[in-house]
């Protein structure tokens, strides 16, 4: 959590490096982010910001999952 000027310097920058990332397959070389650990994990993820969000948060960055790593529980990077 951030406040007063702080903020806008941190999490500008958060930001535009969380937008950097790039989630994926771990086996790929220009993948950032590999798969999360299970299924259990995934959930317990997506609960945590669904909380966040509820409470006021806002997502920085949030492309909506990645199309064709259902399965694999692929995430990427959502600061907020």
């Amino acid at each position: 959590m951030t406040v007063g000027s702080a903020r806008e310097a941190i999490m500008g920058r958060l930001k535009a490096e969380a937008e950097k990332l790039i989630a994926g397959d771990g086996m790929n070389a220009k993948a950032s982010l590999g798969p999360v650990i299970s299924s259990a994990a995934c959930e317990r993820i997506h609960g945590a910001i669904e909380i966040g969000v509820k409470e006021g948060a806002k997502l920085l960055v949030d492309d909506g999952g990645q199309p064709g790593f259902q399965q694999a529980e692929i995430l990427s990077a959502q600061p907020f």
